[in-house]
């Protein structure tokens, strides 16, 4: 999953794979965020690690061969799927794993009742508490 921040349509986002063209970046041949003249754009995601305008090439290589495909969700979805994991199972997933669950939520009609559905949580949600407490209104 990829972070579309505010909308792909916004160009506040960072789903490189989903909006991104190739270029080089620090040396490496990939997709980017880029404008015309092969520019770095600005990118937006409430996960600091997904707030980059490049993707690794082995993501770039996998997309070109189609063994994966590649989707994003907004900020708002994140902090909806971030909330529900939460009160729903007591896990605190951090933002950036947040966009998978996000994902799930919003395809859990593309899913058989007896399905198994995996979803990693790379990192622990404790430290995006505050700043989700924040965005929401909270103290």
């Amino acid at each position: 999953m990829e972070a579309a921040g505010n909308g792909i349509g916004t160009g506040e986002h960072s789903a490189t794979l989903c909006a991104g063209e190739a270029g080089v970046l620090h040396g490496t041949l990939s997709y980017l965020l880029q404008d015309v003249h092969g520019q770095v754009l600005p990118t937006h995601s409430i996960a600091a690690g997904l707030d980059y305008p490049g993707v690794g090439p082995e993501h770039a290589m996998l997309k070109d061969n189609a063994r994966v495909t590649y989707d994003a969700v907004t900020d708002r979805d994140v902090l909806d799927a971030f909330e529900f994991l939460s009160r729903r199972e007591g896990i605190i997933p951090a933002l950036e794993s947040a966009h998978a669950v996000a994902y799930v939520i919003q395809n859990a009609g593309r899913f058989a009742k007896d399905d198994i559905v995996v979803i990693n949580l790379s990192g622990r949600g404790d430290k995006d508490v505050a700043e989700v407490s924040a965005i929401r209104g909270g103290a």
